[in-house]
């Protein structure tokens, strides 16, 4: 099991079903994490004739870690969805010197709340498993393709930022914000999967705590505007100062090669025009064609007095907070 035999093998998938969890692992050979989402880069591999996987024990996939070097990642995104991460992962990624797990569900898999429900850990023994498989699947994928690692987290994960600075208390964190109304009316005309959530169980609570009697009186845009401003207030609430904001009006280029700087992230200036392409293309689109269109003003001047409304009693005063507390400007 020397580590010569899988620095081209990647785990993709943890299975936590009883009797015996396991991690399923895909052979990677030279290929790189080129899609903006990481299920979609692992979906494709997985398509192709010569892609091969294997299926072993948690404890195995710890000792295979353990031989090689024991590495943090590089920076974890959080974001309050439709704000520019993926602009920001992409961005990062152009310049040619980091692998970007985006939203991947080998890491999503291990922050939920509930990933080891039935499993007799007890709280503190799952805390620490869960530590200890979150480090060895960074450190796998850094010894795979040789690059510092940069996560970005699902959306909802926003809330348990204090629960990943336990596993990585000297990481730098970036929180991706946008003014709420946008947020709010892009999710309205194209539902994320976090206010989806809206149609939990009648009698089970939430991802924001909310009760199924509470989220039968709501709208969705009630909904959506309680929700995000949970997502903001949760930031707010564990910012430190290895955690930084950056809000949507503030992506450009200068402040993404500072937010390189503050994760000690190499951007060479032979990848310059690269990081700039980013800019130009639809950050979602894994063919890279789709020409980006900025959307601000559109979505602000069509937002209905409802939005405004939800937004300001819900979301302004701690995305006001979030905007005091950033680092970067225009």
């Amino acid at each position: 099991m020397g580590s010569e035999r899988w620095d081209r093998w990647l785990p993709i998938y943890f299975n936590f079903s009883l009797p015996v969890p396991s991690v399923t692992w895909l052979d990677v050979e030279s290929k790189k994490m080129s899609e903006p989402f990481y299920n979609q880069t692992i979906r494709n591999l997985r398509l192709a004739p010569s892609t091969s996987e294997r299926t072993t024990g948690i404890e195995e996939l710890v000792q295979i870690a353990a031989s090689f070097p024991s590495i943090d990642p590089a920076c974890i995104i959080f974001h309050v969805s439709r704000c520019g991460s993926t602009l920001l992962t992409n961005a990062f990624k152009a310049g040619g010197e980091c692998t970007t797990l985006s939203e991947a569900s080998v890491i999503e898999s291990l922050i939920r709340e509930n990933t080891f429900q039935g499993i007799a850990l007890g709280v503190e023994g799952a805390d620490n498993i869960r530590a200890l498989l979150l480090r060895a699947v960074v450190s796998l994928y850094t010894a795979c393709f040789g690059l510092p690692v940069v996560i970005k987290a699902h959306t909802a994960n926003i809330l348990r930022i204090s629960h990943m600075r336990s596993v990585w208390p000297s990481v730098p964190f970036i929180v991706n914000v946008r003014n709420p109304i946008e947020v709010i009316a892009s999710n309205l005309a194209g539902p994320a999967d976090w206010l989806k959530t809206i149609l939990a169980p009648y009698d089970e609570e939430n991802v924001f705590g909310f009760t199924g009697p509470e989220t039968r009186q709501m709208s969705m845009e009630e909904y959506c505007a309680r929700g995000l401003g949970r997502f903001l207030k949760a930031a707010h609430r564990d910012l430190d100062d290895r955690c930084w904001v950056l809000d949507y009006q503030h992506m450009n280029l200068a402040n993404i090669y500072k937010a390189a700087q503050l994760i000690n992230l190499e951007m060479p200036d032979t990848h310059a025009k690269q990081i700039a392409s980013a800019f130009q293309t639809y950050s979602k689109d894994p063919a890279a064609i789709r020409i980006h269109v900025d959307d601000r003003d559109w979505k602000l001047s069509n937002a209905p007095v409802s939005v405004r409304r939800l937004a300001a009693q819900w979301t302004l005063e701690p995305y006001q907070k979030l905007l005091e507390a950033s680092i970067f400007s225009l």
